[in-house]
């Protein structure tokens, strides 16, 4: 910026130094051009004056030859004369007064008028004496008022010859200090040529440095459009790289808890490993006994994978008569329900059965106190209590059955998970595929017994009208009191289904 500076001011100053000598140019021009004008003018008067000499010269040699002739023809004769002295003296005039004005109005560009002009006018002055001579020696008796104004005319000549010459002193004076000042805007051309020359060699250097400036400027840019692309990807990474240590410090973390993990684990498994070096020599003096057994065993193990073909057919068949037993389960699920359905109802008729009973008993103690129709009364009784205890065997049969049910389904599901169990469960679907009317079978350590269920709307119950029957009515009664109690305060059942077996619970 400052060489720029610098360059601008130089070149305006320059720009001045130009417009300055162009001036100086354009005034020396017209300077010239009006030194020109005033010589070709000076030409114009030396010849006028050359007229004017000879016609003096002819003037004289006429005045000797007609000083013979008549008065008249003298007298024309010298006004002729002095009409073209007059002519003369007017052109003269006339011409002067024009070098006047035109020195009046250029001054200062007069100086360049040399001494040829000052010779020019003495011999102008001398040409004026000689014409004034003869005019005076033929005219001085008819002439004079002539002479007077030609002498007037000659007074102001003289008076305008002084005002040039101090015109022509300014003029040289103007000239002295004109030539200094061209000499002196000389000197400054030069000087200003030179610094031209310089300020040029300066420039080019300046334009060179600028181009190569600019041509730096231009490669620094490209740089920089590069350098701001790669700081926009190194900045990218540097997002990049933030994540991935953020990542990698919650993975070192991690891992860090997984190794204190490992390494608790580490200490477990030696100590493990410790035991199981203790249990490996105990081991190993057991697997020689083994070893030894296996010996004898070997032999007793063909006699075993005989046995293990036959235990894989029975466990077929175990498995075959399970999906029977559990579609058998679900039948008798259904039977449940509807045995519910059935027990519901019979559980109404046995409520009914024992107000009436209660009543039939306070008559009864009523009666007794009576002591009237002892028989009949009997006899009413007995068939109350036959009632009863058809109600109350059905009722027993019913809970015996579900009870039945609830232990056979577990059993069900505990030898299922056993895989052992394929003869405890062929023995299961043996029980099953009997008669209900059997009574009691023993499975795994627990009673099953299977009681006939009368339907009431297919079979009847017996009739019991001895004593006995009514012993074992009551003793029913006493040994299925709680049950009775559970069915007032409500008999409840839950049917929960799995895939594979039914809960049943009371």
């Amino acid at each position: 910026m400052m060489l720029r500076r610098e360059f601008l001011t130089q070149r305006e100053d320059l720009e001045i130094v130009m417009i300055e000598r162009d001036l100086s140019t354009q005034a020396a021009e017209t300077a010239s051009k009006q030194h020109l004008d005033i010589i070709k003018k000076l030409a114009k008067l030396e010849a006028e004056c050359r007229k004017l000499r000879i016609l003096a010269k002819t003037s004289s040699s006429l005045s000797s030859n007609q000083s013979v002739d008549s008065h008249s023809d003298g007298g024309r004769e010298r006004v002729e004369g002095s009409c073209s002295d007059s002519w003369a003296s007017s052109a003269f005039i006339s011409e002067l007064d024009q070098i006047k004005n035109e020195k009046g109005g250029n001054r200062s560009l007069q100086g360049t008028t040399s001494s040829t002009e000052i010779d020019l006018m003495d011999d102008f002055l001398e040409m004026e004496r000689l014409v004034a001579l003869p005019t005076e020696t033929q005219a001085k008796n008819s002439k004079d008022g002539y002479e007077l104004s030609l002498m007037e005319k000659l007074e102001k000549i003289q008076a305008e010859k002084d005002d040039l010459e101090r015109e022509v002193k300014c003029c040289r004076e103007a000239e002295k200090r004109l030539s200094l000042e061209i000499e002196a805007v000389v000197g400054d051309k030069m000087e200003l040529e030179d610094m031209l020359k310089r300020v040029e060699a300066e420039k080019a250097e300046l334009k060179t440095s600028f181009d190569v400036l600019k041509d730096k400027y231009q490669e620094s840019r490209v740089c920089f459009q590069e350098v701001d692309t790669k700081l926009e990807k190194l900045q990218a990474e540097k997002d990049e790289l933030d994540s991935e240590v953020i990542c990698c410090k919650e993975a070192e973390k991690r891992f860090s808890l997984e190794l204190e993990a490992v390494v608790g684990d580490k200490i477990e498994m030696e100590d493990e490993l410790e035991k199981m070096e203790a249990e490996k020599a105990e081991l190993k003096i057991s697997f020689d006994v083994i070893k030894d057994q296996y010996q004898e065993s070997r032999v007793c193990f063909q006699e075993v994978e005989m046995k293990l073909e036959a235990m894989k057919r029975e466990l077929k068949l175990a498995n075959e008569s399970k999906t029977q037993a559990e579609s058998r389960v679900t039948r008798m699920e259904a039977e449940v329900r509807k045995e519910r359905i059935v027990s519901d109802g019979l559980k109404e008729k046995c409520e009914t059965f024992e107000e009436e009973l209660r009543r039939e008993i306070e008559e009864k103690t009523m009666i007794k106190r009576e002591k009237v129709e002892p028989k009949i009364k009997q006899e009413d009784i007995a068939t109350a209590a036959g009632k009863f205890a058809d109600c109350q065997k059905t009722i027993a049969s019913l809970g015996k059955q579900l009870q039945s049910l609830a232990t056979l389904e577990e059993f069900l599901i505990d030898t299922a998970s056993i895989p052992g169990s394929a003869r405890s469960v062929h023995n299961k679907e043996a029980l099953l595929g009997k008669d209900p009317h059997e009574c009691i079978k023993t499975i795994n350590g627990r009673s099953l017994e299977f009681l006939a269920i009368q339907n009431s709307n297919n079979k009847t119950s017996p009739p019991c009208s001895s004593s006995s029957d009514s012993t074992t009515v009551s003793l029913i009664m006493s040994s299925n009191r709680g049950s009775s109690e559970k069915n007032r305060n409500g008999f409840a059942t839950v049917f929960t289904r799995s895939r594979n077996s039914v809960n049943l619970g009371i």
